[in-house]
């Protein structure tokens, strides 16, 4: 589906320079085409969110990155999600379990911090997912400012996944694990780590 954005929307800080502006709009308002999905999404919460005390939305659609001047945007297809009356624990639970289906189990998962964390996300709940060194997105949750210009009234969290990759690393074979034959031996073991190490590393 390919649904362009109208000239009030371009303004947003969400978007980058050199859009797409479509020749033939079918209105005077919707002549660019969408960057990301994450605008669109936030103003479907906003316009919903008296109606429903909980929401739990996603939209599968292209976007198209702009390049240069005399080059087409690049086409991306995207996933993109949005959750109220949730956290961040289990937003990233919804996210493995999604992962896991699709067979995705070389996947590893890196807070972000506040330099690297991207705007409209707040700093520190927000993390990106990586795969064989490739981003597949990122996830988090909304800063509160961004949330008050859709005006939204509560927290919510988003997570926009590349639908390309995900395709790619994909996998319809199942491994069979086995039933231990012996009881599991848990031991209980303690570290003494620098300031701001990831558990990621250390795992």
């Amino acid at each position: 589906m390919i649904a362009p954005i109208s000239k009030t929307t371009r303004e947003s800080p969400e978007y980058p320079d050199g859009l797409l502006q479509i020749s033939n709009p079918l209105n005077e308002e919707l002549v660019f085409m969408r960057p990301t999905l994450i605008p669109s999404i936030l103003q479907v919460v906003g316009k919903n969110q008296n109606e429903f005390g909980e929401m739990k939305i996603f939209e599968l659609a292209n976007v198209y990155l702009p390049k240069n001047k005399r080059s087409l945007p690049n086409e991306i297809k995207m996933l993109c999600g949005a959750l109220t009356n949730t956290n961040f624990y289990k937003t990233k639970g919804i996210i493995e379990a999604l992962l896991s289906e699709l067979g995705i189990n070389d996947y590893q998962i890196f807070s972000l911090f506040k330099d690297s964390a991207e705007k409209i996300f707040s700093y520190p709940d927000t993390a990106r997912i990586k795969v064989e060194n490739t981003v597949l997105g990122t996830f988090g949750k909304v800063e509160l400012t961004v949330a008050r210009k859709f005006e939204i009234k509560q927290e919510i969290f988003l997570f926009c996944l590349n639908f390309d990759q995900l395709v790619k690393h994909a996998t319809l074979i199942r491994k069979y694990i086995p039933i231990p034959k012996y009881p599991a031996i848990i031991e209980d073991l303690s570290f003494v780590v620098p300031p701001k190490t990831q558990v990621g590393n250390i795992v």
